[in-house]
């Protein structure tokens, strides 16, 4: 009696149930594929979310630097005037060591300078 080695694409179990298996085999496919394109569905909206976030973000951020920008030249004029009319009435302007606008008198700055210069 010769014996055939089943191949190994034949199922040997009774029949029936190789039907029956690779019925369970197509209905887990199809439910792991609906799984996975729920997960990738998903996963493309969380992304989505999160690029329309930073273009929001993006956006704040350059009015905001905008804002800065126009508030930094806004102070730069108000100083630029009041220096102005500093040595317009005859003050001198400066700024000290440690950074602070001082204003003296024009003469009196000038005293100090030689004040200073002489005693080097």
């Amino acid at each position: 009696m010769q014996t055939q080695t089943p191949s190994a694409d034949v199922c040997t179990t009774p029949c029936g149930i190789d039907a029956e298996v690779k019925k369970t085999i197509q209905a887990l496919r199809k439910k792991l594929s609906r799984w996975e394109l729920d997960h990738l569905r998903s996963h493309c909206a969380e992304l989505s979310n999160q690029l329309d976030e930073a273009r929001a973000q993006i956006e704040r951020l350059t009015e905001e630097k905008y804002h800065a920008w126009a508030e930094a030249d806004a102070w730069r004029e108000d100083v630029d005037r009041l220096v102005t009319a500093l040595e317009g009435a005859g003050q001198q302007v400066g700024l000290t060591q440690c950074g602070a606008v001082v204003a003296m008198p024009a003469h009196g700055a000038a005293q100090q300078a030689a004040a200073e210069g002489g005693a080097a």
